[in-house]
């Protein structure tokens, strides 16, 4: 009997244990958005259900239209996050200009990509913990972490040499040009050594070995850490509209 009564003292302090990490989270959202002037205001909410109160936690805010072109961006400071209890905030994010002397309005914001850039926890930096503990909502726009997926509207066409083709991040005028439809993401070949046998002009570069296409430095970092350790790979693409997968050696 004693030896039962044991198991299940441990299963319960298993559970507790359990239930305590998961309930370990800083829930972030955005509840509203607004335009004044050539600013975007973004409502966020925020709820500690931690452990911890946080004293500081600084992010970085970037907005992106639905292709991922950047936007504007702007920064959030918020101070003494009590554990279990909600904050409001609200933030500007200046919008950049889209042609001439006019800006991007706040409507064509799509996606809202965030990084902790610091975060003070019983006064000591614990930026890892924060980003760990960082659990995204349901929100009016789309809600991210990953600035990989950010596309600078500077950013032009750039040569590929290791697969001899040129690609640029796919946009409202490529999509259109090559009759592109439901996709807001990846690299488009524009152009194509003679010698080239895998690829075409208007391909969707959408995956390669498994990991999403934004940019030509994405591909050229995935193209040089496969080199040192093996010559062939996958790339999942869409070609006239059908989507396919190409094995290259």
């Amino acid at each position: 009997m004693f030896f039962y009564k044991n198991i299940y003292l441990a299963l319960a302090i298993l559970i507790i244990s359990i239930s305590a990490l998961a309930s370990e989270t800083l829930d972030i959202s955005i509840i509203g958005k607004t335009q004044i002037d050539k600013d975007c205001y973004f409502t966020f909410k925020i709820y500690n259900q931690s452990s911890n109160d946080l004293n500081q936690i600084n992010f970085e805010v970037l907005a992106t239209n639905s292709y991922n072109l950047l936007l504007g961006q702007g920064a959030l400071k918020v101070s003494n996050i009590k554990k279990g209890q909600n904050f409001t905030y609200a933030t500007k994010v200046p919008l950049q200009a889209s042609n001439g002397d006019t800006s991007y309005l706040c409507k064509n914001i799509t996606n809202v990509i965030f990084e902790i850039n610091h975060c003070n926890v019983k006064n000591s930096e614990k930026k890892n913990y924060c980003h760990n503990i960082v659990n995204i909502k349901d929100s009016i726009v789309s809600l991210r972490t990953d600035k990989s997926l950010i596309i600078n509207k500077n950013y032009t066409s750039d040569y590929i040499k290791k697969l001899k083709i040129k690609v640029e991040p796919i946009n409202k005028e490529l999509a259109k040009k090559y009759i592109i439809k439901n996709h807001k993401s990846g690299l488009i070949v524009i152009e194509i050594e003679k010698k080239e046998k895998f690829f075409k002009e208007g391909d969707l570069l959408l995956e390669f070995e498994m990991l999403p296409l934004t940019t030509a430095d994405s591909l050229k970092k995935a193209l040089g850490e496969l080199y040192l350790n093996n010559n062939n790979y996958i790339i999942n693409l869409l070609r006239e509209g059908k989507e396919m997968w190409l094995s290259i050696n």
